[in-house]
């Protein structure tokens, strides 16, 4: 469990570049393993505009190398194009994460709450 919470502390990536959205990791799913770099998701401007909020889970699996091999949307942030787009910036952030090697392979999930701020 100890893992867990480091991981998502190191993967916590608060605010985007506006001040009024946030696009963060809420909840981790769980892996062996720790993050030594991840990229944080874009909350788009068109998103913004549009007022698109919602959340997105991904599953992602990390080789013995640390690197991600396999990341998928399990749970999409809504129905629109517009979420879509969000949902494609969560994954592309999974992907670019890199973790320390580890000695076999792990899963986990990622959920990212896409939410607009006062």
């Amino acid at each position: 469990m100890k893992a867990n919470l480091k991981l998502t502390v190191a993967i916590i990536l608060a605010g985007c570049t506006a001040s009024n959205a946030l696009a963060q990791p809420v909840k981790d799913g769980g892996t062996e393993f720790k993050a030594n770099y991840c990229i944080k998701p874009t909350y788009l401007a068109e998103a913004r505009r549009a007022g698109v909020e919602g959340y997105t889970v991904v599953s992602y699996f990390v080789d013995t190398e640390g690197l991600v091999k396999e990341a998928k949307i399990l749970k999409p942030s809504g129905d629109s194009r517009t979420h879509e787009l969000l949902d494609r910036q969560a994954l592309r952030a999974v992907k670019a994460c890199r973790f320390r090697q580890a000695v076999g392979y792990g899963m986990g999930t990622i959920e990212f709450a896409w939410r607009l701020t006062d």
